[in-house]
């Protein structure tokens, strides 16, 4: 009897020293934050052989993000496992830092990472720190919404010269009227090619852009796109039909 107590109390010490030693290991093996200084993060950015990588939440990217930072939310990389960082397709070669507030996330989002194969490194430092650190910032460009500038005003810039007007309607609405002399660039065009298909109308950044559609939402929204391209871009909320009642000319040449 006491040997068979003996022998449970051996096994049972067994086990509580064999899942030590794999806590042991486990926490020594557990990725940490880098020991990489904030300078020799920067220098390595800046020349190329690395790539940083924001992980906070949308909100906190439109406040304010390092200029060059890719831009992946954690919680999208946690729900799809990954699935959002495969997509980028980075250069392997090159060293990935990852930053958050405080280094919770980034930590999380490195781990992740170097189990992919990646030279990942977590940054404890957070947004305020490295923008303290003098890494350049920038906030997302301003949403624009629809200009002030009268109809009168448009008509005038567009018949001096000084504008250019931008139909961005589907082929069935712009092939039943149109303005005379406007271009034309559908909306499911310009989103399907992130704004390629506009940039080869090699149009003139010194003019002014004055987008228009059927009632002014999807005209916002190329207008929106195009500005990002450094163009003077100004959504006209009314329609084709209030344009041609101002006065503008409508093309005849195809009815």
């Amino acid at each position: 009897m006491r040997i068979s107590v003996w022998n449970q109390a051996l096994t049972s010490l067994s086990l509580v020293i064999g899942m030590t030693g794999v806590a042991f290991a486990q926490e020594k093996n557990s990725p940490t934050h880098t020991k990489d200084d904030l300078a020799t993060v920067k220098a390595a950015v800046e020349s190329g052989k690395a790539v940083l990588l924001d992980v906070r939440s949308p909100k906190e990217w439109e406040a304010g993000h390092v200029k060059g930072a890719t831009f992946l939310p954690w919680l999208d990389l946690e729900k799809t496992n990954g699935a959002g960082f495969d997509k980028l397709k980075l250069d392997k070669s090159k060293i990935v830092y990852t930053y958050c507030h405080v280094g919770i996330r980034s930590l999380k989002a490195a781990t992740m990472f170097a189990a992919k194969g990646y030279d990942a490194r977590a940054l404890k430092p957070g947004f305020a720190e490295l923008a303290a650190a003098g890494f350049p910032t920038e906030k997302p460009a301003d949403k624009p919404t629809h200009t002030k500038d009268d109809l009168a005003t448009v008509k005038a810039a567009v018949d001096s010269g000084k504008a250019v007007l931008l139909d961005v309607r589907s082929q069935d609405e712009w092939d039943a009227g149109h303005v005379k002399g406007a271009v034309f660039s559908p909306i499911t065009d310009l989103e399907k090619s992130a704004g390629e298909s506009f940039l080869k109308l090699k149009l003139d950044k010194s003019k002014v852009i004055y987008t228009h559609c059927g009632a002014g939402g999807r005209a916002l929204r190329a207008a929106t796109m195009l500005k990002e391209k450094g163009y003077d871009v100004r959504a006209l909320k009314p329609g084709f039909a209030e344009l041609i009642d101002a006065g503008f000319p409508e093309d005849e040449s195809k009815k």
